[in-house]
């Protein structure tokens, strides 16, 4: 499994940030299912064979417009 951060979404497609390799991942249907929603700045776990988003972090912070999460100042 890679840590990651959603750097960008597209429609259903999923960009996230490994240490400077970004991987266009897709989203398990378990989130769909329970209603969860990813939004840029989320850490995740992905997985390297299939490149589907297994797992998000707790978020810090959010917001709502635009959909942004784990907004710092650094």
């Amino acid at each position: 499994m890679l840590k990651g951060r959603i750097v960008n979404i597209n429609s259903t497609k999923y960009f996230v940030d490994t240490n400077g390799t970004i991987y266009d991942c897709i989203l398990r249907g378990i989130f769909r299912k329970e209603g969860i929603t990813p939004f840029v700045g989320d850490y995740v776990e992905i997985n390297e064979l299939n490149h589907q988003i297994m797992k998000i972090e707790k978020r810090i912070n959010y917001l709502n417009r635009p959909h942004i999460a784990n907004v710092d100042t650094t």
